[in-house]
């Protein structure tokens, strides 16, 4: 429903043509346009009809709970393949060392910088800031390199403790630490990485803050950092970065058979994205999970680095019930074995050798992964494309393809550019 003044829908003034009272009521329907009284509204009706649009109702809601804290559920049944969160770092986030040279600092494209970010980081004074100090203390440090986690957490404390005293950054203190309940073989690293961290913010810095921090704080922000944030890998699941996603660290909870995946969209000039899409069907009012780890290992692996890494011990139905239907501890490591023996033909061009070798593992590996894991669309497309490389069982080759492009679209979304790959071969 809006009316000639379509433009006005947000404004505070009604909405109605020549009127500029205050505007408390709204029409019921869309809840965008706005009216002085009732007697304006109805008059406005014909014109707003047309072009009232009802909002579409949301996907999810937050709920919490004694057990659980704050986690996502469907606020009605969505189907498989939906997109039901997507959003931009907190802060920028940090390329992986081996990756600098490949990619744009910025926006994570595989190429040089493009000169429209470089354009938009000149042009915004905390990421010049960022891009000028981090300069300042890479030349400080060489021969050697900072952590990316370190750079991270001396963006962070740029943010909370600003030279200039504008006001630091709540929103990322405000996740949780668990440094209380950490174990101490992990806290004392982090005290590590806390120091090195305070060393390479101080080399940055273009001047002093109001408040400096302390080795406490930056042991906080470490912690924050190790428990809310999110590797950032490319479409064939290579970890490129690390970034902090605000609202999927404060309301996604984890689960060993989960109902969601995330995945990462580049587009230049922006930094990469977040989204998570369902890979099953959720009922309405059901919890709306991801996986924090490797899910191919069995539970009491599983359980056991959910606890010593993030302070929780999982009780999600995979763990519940499923360690009577874990793949064997064999199959297990013939997975890991696989995929490092894979890789080193491959670098070593033994092309036939890598194919039969993934072949031999694919059983193992629908056995150990859950049935849309991507990292299954992965390796069924990888062997998909050695064994068409080398004209090696091509009926297979051709399944292979057929239920990677099943599993990857529905994990990615059919605009991924290795979805787009997979399509095009047929």
């Amino acid at each position: 429903m809006a009316s000639p003044m379509a433009s006005q829908s947000v404004s505070s003034v009604c909405n109605y043509l020549g009127c500029t009272e205050p505007a408390p009521l709204k029409c019921s329907r869309c809840k965008q346009v706005k009216y002085c009284s009732k007697d304006h509204q109805r008059r406005d009706w014909k014109a707003h009809k047309a072009r009232c649009v009802v909002p579409p109702a949301p996907l999810s809601s937050v709920a919490h709970s004694p057990s659980l804290g704050r986690y996502l559920v469907s606020a009605r049944s969505i189907p498989q393949a939906t997109t039901v969160l997507s959003e931009p770092p907190l802060i920028p986030p940090v390329l992986h060392d081996r990756e600098a040279p490949l990619r744009c600092p910025y926006c994570f494209s595989a190429s040089p910088p493009h000169p429209s970010c470089l354009s938009k980081v000149k042009a915004s004074e905390e990421l010049r800031q960022d891009r000028e100090g981090e300069a300042r203390a890479n030349e400080a440090l060489k021969p050697h390199r900072a952590p990316p986690t370190v750079v991270l957490a001396a963006r962070v404390l740029r943010r909370v403790f600003p030279p200039r005293g504008e006001g630091g950054d709540s929103k990322f203190m405000s996740l949780t630490s668990n440094v209380e309940v950490m174990e101490s073989s992990l806290k004392s690293k982090l005290r590590e990485m806390a120091a090195l961290s305070i060393r390479y913010y101080n080399l940055s810095r273009a001047g002093p803050p109001i408040v400096e921090p302390g080795l406490d704080d930056s042991l906080g922000i470490l912690a924050r950092i190790n428990q809310n944030a999110f590797t950032i890998a490319d479409s064939e699941l290579q970890p490129i970065g690390i970034g902090i996603y605000h609202q999927a660290a404060t309301t996604v909870n984890h689960s060993c058979s989960p109902t969601m995946v995330s995945s990462f969209v580049f587009r230049e000039t922006e930094p990469p994205q977040l989204q998570m899409r369902t890979i099953v069907n959720v009922e309405a009012g059901l919890e709306l999970s991801n996986s924090y780890i490797d899910t191919g290992r069995c539970t009491v692996d599983r359980r056991a680095e959910l606890l010593s890494s993030y302070c929780f011990s999982c009780s999600c139905a995979a763990c519940k019930y499923g360690a009577r239907h874990d793949a064997s501890a064999s199959q297990y490591a013939e997975v890991a074995a696989a995929g490092l023996r894979v890789q080193q033909l491959i670098d070593e061009q033994r092309f036939e050798e890598a194919a039969l070798t993934l072949k031999s593992a694919l059983p193992a590996y629908e056995k150990a992964l859950f049935a849309k894991s991507p990292n299954l669309g992965i390796q069924l497309y990888k062997c998909c494309k050695l064994l068409e490389y080398c004209e090696k069982d091509l009926q297979l080759a051709a399944d292979c393809r057929r239920k990677a492009e099943e599993i990857l679209s529905v994990a990615f979304g059919e605009d991924d550019a290795l979805v787009k790959e997979i399509k095009a071969r047929f």
